[in-house]
Order: structure tokens, then C-alpha cells, then sequence
């Protein structure tokens, strides 16, 4: 198969012009794993943010192309010490495990079952970092496990839907992560 050349310039232009998802497809010719690897060549160039591709998820009426994209692609923060996370469950019952990785992407949980695709809300608390208000958002687990050595359980979550006001608490809470550490893992 013969691979077109795309103007990165060009199409973040067309990007963040507003163009939609489809209408990106449509232009550049692009299926729905094109569109992926063009994202991918542009976050790994840097031309572009992750919180843009999720933005867009959020903002778009063609929402369902983009939950193909990995979500390893997502810089994630390793969480230094303990920080707890809530989850309610369709009879809201709270429920607790602890956050492991975080990015504007998704979440790293463990001590908490999980089953694959389950959608859940979530909350850290304000008061758990200095500065932070409270979080709130809807994910969805993307993979789920037992930790052999510790017999824990740990899971991957993909954020799903997350209101403006949590999502700048979410930045500033990596923000202070990334202050204290500046290691970023992959997802």
C-alpha cells in the first residue's frame, strides 16, 4: 500500500481549526488507524498535546473514533506516595484504592477489582495534595490483573468524561507531580 506524505503543519492547522474528526478523515484521505498513526507521529513529535487529542474526544460529536488511540501513548505520572481514590459503584457504595500513574489520560489503580470495560466514577478527594480541589471523573477500565508478587490487584483506566473544573484540578495535581519528580513513565 502506497503511504501518502501529510503536512503536519497543515493538518494540526486544520486541527485546531475545529475541523472534525471525520472531516480530518475525509480531508487527508485517512481511516480510522491512519488518523491514529498521524496523531501518534504528532505527539511523538511534539506538534501537538495529548490533553488536544482528549479535548477532542470530549468536544466532538464523532467521539467514537478516537477509543481506538492507545492510551499508552499518554505521558503518565507515577504517584510518589499514597493517594487515594474513590470509586461508587451503581449502588454508591464507596468503595477505595490507591493511585499509581496519572495523566490527563488515564488513571493506574490499585488495590481496587476491576473488571475490563466497566465504566466507573471516580474521585480523589481535595485535601490529599496541598493546593489540589477536588477531582471527579468517569473512566473506563482498559485492563485489569493480579500483581504476582503481591497478590493485589491493579488496573489501567482510560478517562472517558471529565468536567473543566476537574480537569484543571487534574493538571494541577500532575503539575505538582511533575515538580517532585521528573520522571514520566509510559501507560
Amino acid at each position: 500500500m502506497d503511504k501518502r506524505a501529510i503536512k503536519g503543519r497543515d493538518f494540526v492547522r486544520d486541527m485546531r481549526a475545529g475541523l472534525s474528526n471525520a472531516d480530518l478523515m475525509h480531508k487527508y484521505k485517512l481511516s480510522v488507524k491512519g488518523l491514529s498513526n498521524v496523531f501518534n507521529k504528532l505527539l511523538e513529535a511534539n506538534a501537538i498535546k495529548p490533553s488536544e487529542i482528549f479535548r477532542r474526544s470530549m468536544l466532538s460529536p464523532d467521539t467514537s473514533d478516537l477509543r481506538v488511540f492507545p492510551v499508552r501513548l499518554l505521558s503518565r505520572r507515577q504517584v510518589g506516595s499514597p493517594l487515594p481514590v474513590y470509586v461508587y459503584d451503581e449502588a454508591w457504595q464507596e468503595r477505595v484504592g490507591l493511585v499509581t500513574n496519572l495523566g490527563e489520560g488515564g488513571i493506574g489503580i490499585e488495590g481496587m477489582e476491576a473488571k475490563l470495560d466497566q465504566v466507573r466514577i471516580f474521585v480523589i478527594p481535595a485535601g490529599e495534595v496541598p493546593g489540589v480541589g477536588k477531582i471527579i471523573f468517569e473512566a473506563q477500565c482498559r485492563w485489569a490483573g493480579y500483581n504476582e508478587r503481591s497478590e493485589v490487584c491493579e488496573s489501567g483506566h482510560q478517562i472517558t468524561s471529565i468536567s473543566e473544573v476537574s480537569l484543571a484540578e487534574l493538571r494541577k495535581l500532575i503539575d505538582t507531580m511533575a515538580s517532585h519528580d521528573g520522571d514520566a513513565v509510559k501507560a
